[in-house]
């Protein structure tokens, strides 16, 4: 289904209606249309894969797992081309149409070799009248963690009357810089965390990169046995390594990494690189890796893959999940050389209505399973 973009619509002042596309922002464009699932799934991924902003988040598979139906393929072009895109979740209450619409660490627009932040403004201001002027629903986005352009991004949300939620729970995501050379980023690394890689090699840990079904089963085990040793609250959809490997465009399968001491499995890492960034998507580990400090020779070992690959300037390590020692971990790697990036959270646009009460409710419930987690 294809939706022209109106090019009459009314944008509010956000200071006198609570919330609004303010003077501004980017007025309509009659050459730009959104346009919902006119692609395959397959083809959509393919477009995320030449995106220099793409994510898992933001591919259908992966979106599809989290999600399930609810998710909708959405195309942003401006006279046939595609400008930008987003994987879009409707949450929606029984028996009504409108709710929440969210974009996490979307939308991608870094298509072209001269990224303009006036395309990403353009797919903003798209997004914003589909599915809340025409529509009627909260549009909620989650702007992706990196060092380059997210500063940029949150300045074109906030231009365009998005209001920030800064109830982060995991504020702080932690970026080591690849686009240098493996000793300069050897250099940069925390001298407690050089010391500890020393003692790892000296222990014997050994590490090696294998996508196959070997690799899938290992890491998996350790996965299980890690998150009923630790009484983990398991959110990790690790079930996906398979069709992730088979499915997506080769440039977006997943890497599996695996340390070993003496041939036997300790820790493990699944890796995806997605146009300039590379992430740490899932992690496992035995009670063996902490005292042979596997998890330094582990990811020393990607870093090093990743030094290799120009086209990636970041490693993206994720958050802290307000854990001191993983904390002091990911400082250590990212050191000197690398960036930690405070999330402010998503940024939200609606207008008055059932959408917005829905959204309300969807976060407040969330608040809600976060408390009781801590708890």
């Amino acid at each position: 289904m294809r939706e022209a973009l109106m090019s009459d619509v009314t944008l509010m002042d956000r200071t006198a209606a609570g919330t609004g596309l303010d003077d501004r922002a980017p007025t309509s464009d009659a050459d730009v249309e959104v346009c919902i699932n006119d692609v395959a799934a397959s083809e959509f991924d393919r477009i995320v894969a030449a995106a220099a902003d793409g994510s898992y988040e933001q591919t259908s598979i992966y979106a599809q797992a989290c999600w399930g139906a609810r998710t909708q393929r959405c195309l942003i072009r401006r006279r046939g081309q595609v400008l930008a895109g987003a994987i879009v979740a409707i949450l929606t209450a029984p028996m009504l149409r409108q709710g929440l619409a969210y974009v996490k660490f979307g939308p991608f627009w870094r298509l072209g070799s001269l990224p303009r932040t006036e395309d990403y403004a353009a797919a903003i201001h798209a997004l914003a009248s589909h599915y809340c002027t025409d529509r009627g629903h909260h549009l909620s986005i989650l702007p992706r963690p990196n060092p380059d352009y997210m500063a940029e991004e949150i300045a074109v949300l906030k231009r365009s009357g998005f209001g920030a939620n800064n109830d982060v729970a995991d504020k702080n995501r932690y970026l080591a810089n690849v686009a240098q050379s493996a000793d300069a980023l050897k250099a940069s690394l925390a001298q407690k965390w050089r010391y500890n890689l020393r003692q790892s090699i000296k222990n014997g840990v050994t590490v090696e990169r294998a996508e196959n079904e070997t690799a899938i089963s290992e890491f998996q085990s350790m996965h299980r046995q890690m998150v009923v040793r630790k009484r983990f609250h398991d959110v990790d959809a690790i079930e996906l390594l398979p069709d992730m490997l088979s499915r997506l465009p080769a440039a977006l399968a997943p890497r599996i990494y695996i340390a070993s001491k003496d041939g036997t499995p300790v820790a493990g890492a699944v890796v995806g690189c997605l146009g300039d960034t590379a992430y740490y998507v899932f992690g496992s580990s035995t009670g063996e890796a902490l005292p042979l400090k596997a998890g330094f020779a582990l990811q020393w070992h990607i870093a090093q893959d990743l030094v290799k690959e120009p086209q990636i300037r970041w490693y993206d390590l994720g958050g802290e999940a307000m854990s001191p020692g993983l904390r002091q971990f990911k400082q250590g790697l990212v050191g000197r050389s690398g960036a930690i990036v405070e999330m402010e959270g998503e940024f939200g646009f609606w207008r008055p209505g059932l959408g917005h009460l829905t959204a309300a409710a969807i976060y407040a419930i969330r608040d809600v399973q976060r408390w009781l987690r801590k708890s």
